[in-house]
């Protein structure tokens, strides 16, 4: 409930690289009582993994001109349609063009046969039909020059050998055209700077434009991060969906935002690590927060990742000790979260002093217990800087320390005043501000509070991290 010390910790004090790979050999990580050695996992297939882009970037997957949807139909149920919703709805920058066997028009605009006979040149092909006819529309889109694809279609590995049997189809397509392709089995890519948005389920303009940008092994996970966002007020700049991965993996996705302008945060949803060893590494070369939730840890969690993305786990004592050392900021839940991404706009703590103020004392109790857990430090004030605060106080019940508890202290205004003077103090590297309040009574003056405290960190150039409770 009241995390505030311990994420300041975590995420204000991003850890230093430290050099835990040999050149050529296998990675390894010490963890409590144990030694794990975790070798890179080839993939099964050649040309599932290329590290190098070629001649092609990762940028031309984020801004196609021009995008063809296949599989549209008239039916009302048809899930394509979902994806030209989404592509209108944001307002896709491009021109959109739409393929299904049985014609027709959907949203104003011709529905044709085949890739074949659309009559201009195109970026882009997002495929969402029934699995055994995408590796005859793919070798339609090498004839037509595409050289992208988003395969949204299920029903490969993850559903048995007749499923790997189609995928190794599409491989020797995409090979033979040089064709780079997300997915199979995903709901695809958003991209809020140009309204390039492919996700099947309508989700329109769910969420704003801002600079989180999304990596998720789960389609139905990604869409609850972009609830999340919405409702946190945060804003996503792009978001991938990767799906099982044939192709482009995930550190490919991480590298290519690391050197996005549009991207400062990065939220990584991994059920699976394949090549640990390039993840790891790509993260380490990261000057931008990245922040991951590693699911899939347990027999069951496993059973049911197989099933519905093709996953592969890893051992998770593994995973929390190359999360440390590559910098990630690993959690666990959607509060934190989200409380992560908020603190990371924070001005960044440059030491480990911090201060405490709460309007409530059993409140700044658990806060420094949070804050001594974090091995974060409460400055001692000087008694005369005490003493001027508690000259505001209406009865003297309550002798100040830090925590600050002012509890006998009803004034918003001074309340700015004092978290001013204590950024101004060169001993305080941040702020916990525990603010309590009656709706009915307190609401305005709050949010004029709240907008001031913005202001003083800012100006400071030091952390408050606001911890608010009302009915």
């Amino acid at each position: 409930m009241f995390p505030l010390g311990n994420l300041l910790a975590r995420a204000c004090h991003r850890p230093q690289g430290v050099s835990i790979f040999q050149a050529g050999g296998p990675m390894t990580f010490c963890v409590p009582r144990v030694r794990v050695i975790l070798e890179p996992m080839a993939l099964a297939r050649v040309g599932s993994q290329r590290t190098a882009m070629e001649s092609q970037t990762m940028r031309e997957l984020f801004y196609p001109k021009s995008v063809v949807v296949v599989g549209v139909s008239t039916s009302p149920t048809n899930m394509a349609r979902g994806i030209v919703f989404n592509l209108t709805e944001c307002r896709f920058k491009g021109v959109i063009y739409q393929v299904g066997r049985s014609g027709g028009v959907f949203a104003g605009r011709r529905i044709y046969p085949s890739v074949l006979q659309v009559p201009d040149e195109l970026d882009m092909a997002v495929i969402l039909t029934p699995a055994p006819a995408v590796p005859g529309i793919l070798e339609e889109c090498g004839q037509r020059g595409i050289r992208w694809a988003i395969i949204e279609s299920g029903g490969f590995r993850e559903y048995g050998e007749v499923g790997r049997r189609i995928e190794e189809e599409i491989l020797k397509v995409a090979a033979k055209w040089g064709i780079r392709f997300v997915g199979p089995n995903c709901i695809g890519i958003i991209n809020m700077e140009n309204g390039f948005s492919t996700p099947f389920p309508p989700i329109g303009r769910m969420v704003k434009k801002g600079d989180i940008s999304v990596v998720t092994q789960s389609g139905g996970v990604g869409i609850s991060v972009l609830h999340l966002l919405a409702n946190e007020g945060l804003g996503l700049n792009k978001f991938v969906s990767v799906g099982n991965m044939l192709d482009i993996q995930t550190e490919q996705y991480l590298d290519f935002l690391i050197q996005d302008p549009g991207t400062k945060y990065i939220f990584l949803y991994l059920e699976g690590i394949r090549q640990g060893r390039s993840l790891m590494e790509v993260a380490m070369r990261s000057s931008k927060p990245i922040v991951a939730f590693k699911a899939n840890i347990g027999r069951m969690g496993k059973r049911i990742a197989s099933s519905h993305s093709a996953s592969l786990s890893s051992d998770d004592r593994v995973v929390d000790a190359a999360f440390r050392q590559a910098g990630i900021i690993r959690v666990h839940d959607a509060t934190t979260l989200g409380n992560d991404l908020k603190i990371l706009r924070l001005p960044p703590m440059r030491g480990r002093n911090l201060a405490i103020m709460s309007r409530s004392g059993g409140h700044a109790v658990i806060a420094a217990d949070a804050c001594e857990t974090s091995g974060l430090n409460l400055v001692e004030f000087p008694r005369e800087f005490l003493e001027q605060i508690e000259a505001h106080f209406r009865a003297s019940v309550i002798k100040l320390t830090n925590p600050l508890d002012l509890g006998d202290l009803f004034d918003m205004e001074v309340y700015a005043k004092i978290i001013d003077e204590i950024l101004a103090r060169p001993e305080v590297d941040g702020i916990v501000f525990l603010h309590t309040f009656h709706a009915a009574l307190e609401s305005q003056a709050s949010r004029e509070l709240f907008s001031r405290v913005i202001r003083l960190s800012q100006t400071h150039d030091k952390p408050v991290a606001l911890y608010v409770s009302t009915e």
